[in-house]
């Protein structure tokens, strides 16, 4: 292990693309047409980019891995990264003589801030990239053969399969290889630059996945502990980083309890593990200003079973029953809620702090609202297929579902996908949105039916956009009334208008009107009001 300044070979420098440029490309990509959509998601190719692929392929080598965030890293088999905008345009290309060593980039990730990468690869290297000046600010060596047996780093040979900064830190990382090794690196700058690597686990076992916890919108007193989750196929684990490395929480392998649909009896090896960070939570009232805040979770997963961990905060930690006043609460980590999903889970990610999104090893994407422990499908397949990468079963020699973190990612509630040779972003429609598809595909039948669900709140399925209602003729009933009531209102008079006109052909059946009749009462029985079946239509 050593920290170093080696310089890359920049290819391309542009200037800096401003951040609101990632919200304004993806809107303009949403606004044009999809490429595949269903009742809840929305596919679209990322066209700039995906054309670029096959020249940044030939140039620096087939794409392995793909990170986002306010811009777009691709690794690539001969080991460099390419730092891209929404647009296609190459920011910087990283990479030297040095680095062609390192094989193939395994693992990506942003800083909090976007301006610094650290990357993986397949020789068991990481390098810390600070890709605006093309230049690496720390790089961790494999451990060889001949190396004393405390040296520092990961086996050589061995692929790096996960990589992340803790918090909000440039300079705090971890990394993770398959065998089950994960390292918590510290770069300190003083009067010279140095690192730090300590072993944060080491059990033998397939490691699965190690996720750090990022600094959310709302302050919290775990951001003081650089909270890492360490996920193999027989223990998750929580540990603080900061402040020396202590362990905060340990759990064997376990099966859900009340299992809803099946049950696994061999040992899983699939796994996925996920922080939600605490976040800020505006919420529109009566009174003025009323917010709430949400604590940071954890979702992780063996096989086909989810479990969601619940950060709790202990302020009587005196052990007497007196508060102690400004002394920092303890950290408690609670069982929060199980699901048994239809088949072995090989990626999960929040999209924000009460939904997880998760995919199956059929490529099946479902949505998890963790409040309500409700399910909903929402892509049965992607545009194309996705190619997961076999680090862990390459490097340990066990057979394990392919590993998809390098290949997606979720961004402001948007998934990433590299599908076949293109990229592709996907996201949940909002209600309005759900409505107005169902009316141009002419099933305005079932846009007045699902309108009266989301009137009702009672459509058993995953809602983007309208207010929770958490008891009858609550705040957020009646916003959610206010905004749907006249949607609904409108359907009906075009439904009621373009079945019953005297011009129509072929004219409409008696089921077809005997069904609109049906959903039309039940929508003014919901609306308490009638009159919408003798007013302009």
């Amino acid at each position: 292990m050593e920290s170093d300044t080696e310089p890359s070979t920049p290819v391309s420098t542009l200037e800096a693309t401003p951040e609101t440029e990632y919200e304004n490309r993806i809107a303009n990509l949403e606004a044009a047409p999809t490429q595949s959509t269903t009742e809840y998601f929305s596919w679209q190719q990322l066209a700039d980019i995906s054309e670029r692929l096959t020249g940044l392929g030939e140039q620096y080598g087939a794409l392995t891995t793909v990170c986002t965030g306010d811009y777009v890293a691709l690794g690539t088999e001969r080991g460099s990264v390419v730092v891209t905008d929404y647009l296609g345009r190459v920011k910087m290309a990283l990479g030297s003589a040095a680095s062609a060593a390192y094989g193939a980039v395994s693992a990506l990730a942003f800083s909090a801030d976007h301006m610094v990468l650290v990357a993986g690869y397949a020789q068991g290297f990481v390098v810390v990239w600070d890709w605006a000046k093309g230049t690496t600010a720390a790089v961790s060596r494999p451990r060889q053969a001949s190396d004393s047996p405390d040296a520092a780093g990961h086996p050589a040979g061995t692929a790096i399969t996960c990589v992340g900064f803790i918090g909000a830190s440039r300079h705090r990382y971890i990394s993770g290889s398959g065998g089950g090794l994960v390292l918590y690196h510290h770069i300190v700058r003083r009067l010279l630059t140095t690192m730090s690597t300590q072993p944060l686990a080491s059990d033998g076992g397939v490691l699965f996945e190690a996720a750090a916890l990022a600094r959310g919108t709302h302050a919290c007193v775990t951001d003081d502990l650089g909270l890492v989750a360490i996920l193999t196929d027989s223990s998750i684990t929580i540990v603080k980083t900061r402040h020396g490395v202590e362990q905060q929480y340990r759990a064997g392998f376990q099966t859900a309890e009340g299992t809803r649909r099946r049950t696994v009896a061999r040992r899983p090896y699939a796994g996925n593990v996920a922080w939600q960070s605490a976040q800020r939570i505006e919420r529109p009232a009566t009174t003025p200003a009323e917010s709430d805040a949400m604590l940071p979770k954890l979702a992780y997963s063996w096989g086909a079973h989810i479990h969601i961990l619940a950060v709790h905060l202990d302020y009587n930690v005196s052990g007497n029953g007196t508060a102690l006043g400004s002394a920092a609460p303890r950290v408690q980590f609670e069982r929060e809620t199980e699901w048994t999903a239809i088949e072995d889970v090989v990626f999960c990610r929040w999209i924000d702090p009460t939904t997880l999104l998760y995919m199956t090893q059929s490529q099946r994407v479902f949505v998890f609202e963790t409040q309500f422990a409700q399910e909903t499908e929402i892509s049965t397949a992607p545009p194309a297929r996705i190619v997961g990468r076999a680090w862990v079963t390459l490097t340990t020699g066990t057979e394990a579902e392919p590993s998809y973190a390098a290949a997606m990612c979720v961004h402001r509630r948007r998934l990433f996908a590299h599908c076949g040779s293109a990229l592709y972003v996907g996201r949940l429609l909002m209600w309005a949105e759900r409505l107005e598809l169902l009316a141009t595909q002419g099933q305005l039948v079932d846009a007045i039916a699902l309108a009266t669900g989301f009137y009702q709140a009672r459509t058993g399925q995953i809602v983007v956009g309208l207010p929770r209602v958490q008891r009858a003729g609550d705040a957020g009933q009646l916003r959610r009334q206010a905004l749907v009531g006249g949607r609904l209102a409108d359907l009906m008079r075009r439904a009621l208008q373009s079945t019953l006109a005297a011009d129509r052909t072929p004219r409409a059946t008696d089921a077809e009107v005997r069904a609109l009749a049906t959903v039309c009462v039940q929508a003014c029985l919901a609306l308490s009001d009638m009159q919408i079946l003798f007013t302009d239509v």
